[in-house]
């Protein structure tokens, strides 16, 4: 009997761990994605930049929920972003996703309103057009061997648009990692011994050395 509650035990302990190390991967790992931080009038991590046209950079009370977001506006025309760099683990799956409101986006020659990721391509979300209450844009990307990513909140892209939108609550989740350590099947036994070198290899290889 009370083998059976131990075993009962640690099965209920392993869920448990289980759940929360899910949970854990499932968090947002992307910090100030509400913008709510406020760190020398903007929003602290953030940074803007302009490719092409005139663009207005707004941080304003205007969010989801009566917080803070970001926007940007062009009247003539713009290819602009809020942008953010981001560290992610190597050979691993990201869900990116945010939140997007737009009024009078004319996608131009470029796309409108989209989350964009400088790096990785292509990795963009689907643009927002027109005049739209707040919208959920995703993708997931694979980040191979990069450690960090550039996020950007665009507007234009690979062109000029004109109009004004707004960027709210963004969050980059992990979806799964690849265990580098099975990964490499590679294991050291330090204590093992193999067979013995020839000194004749031994002494190719010091003659070798010296001569670099």
């Amino acid at each position: 009997m009370n083998t059976r509650w131990l075993g009962l035990g640690l099965a209920l302990l392993l869920g448990v761990l289980g759940a929360e190390k899910g949970n854990a991967a499932m968090e947002n790992q992307l910090k100030n994605g509400s913008f709510e931080e406020r760190a020398k009038g903007k929003p602290a991590g953030w940074d803007t930049f302009t490719w092409q046209g005139e663009a207005a950079f707004e941080y304003v009370r205007e969010g989801r929920g009566g917080g803070r977001c970001v926007a940007i506006s062009s009247d003539s025309g713009a290819d602009a972003a809020w942008l953010i760099r981001v560290p992610v683990a190597p050979f691993a799956k990201y869900r990116i996703a945010g939140w997007i409101r737009t009024e009078n986006v004319d996608a131009g020659t470029g796309r409108g309103a989209l989350l964009n990721l400088h790096g990785i391509g292509p990795a963009q979300t689907r643009p927002v057009t027109g005049t739209s209450d707040w919208t959920r844009v995703a993708m997931e990307i694979e980040t191979e061997d990069i450690g960090e990513i550039q996020l950007q909140c665009l507007f234009g892209g690979w062109g000029v648009s004109t109009g004004r939108a707004w960027y709210d609550d963004l969050e980059l989740v992990l979806l799964s990692k690849e265990d580098m350590s099975e990964a490499a099947g590679v294991q050291i036994d330090a204590a093992q011994h193999g067979a013995p070198i020839s000194k004749y290899i031994y002494g190719q290889f010091i003659e070798h050395l010296g001569r670099c």
